[in-house]
């Protein structure tokens, strides 16, 4: 078993680890919570965190819209 997968995975990622797991840049991440469909945390002016199950959630209803629109 590798190690990797015994480390628990962190509830919150910074803006760029966001990015990089959800595959979008952090205008797309700022934008989405702007319309309300992300909720991250502002713990100052230049440090926000984003809930991993909150970007799993968005990119599953995501994942749905592109599946019903390509019908």
């Amino acid at each position: 078993m590798r190690k990797e997968s015994l480390m628990p995975q962190p509830r919150q990622l910074a803006t760029a680890a966001a990015c990089r797991y959800a595959s979008v840049s952090a205008a797309t991440l700022f934008r989405a919570a702007r319309r309300g469909e992300l909720h991250p945390a502002h713990l100052g002016p230049r440090l926000t965190r984003w809930p991993v199950a909150d970007l799993d959630a968005w990119m599953d209803r995501a994942a749905a819209g592109a599946a019903g629109g390509a019908a």
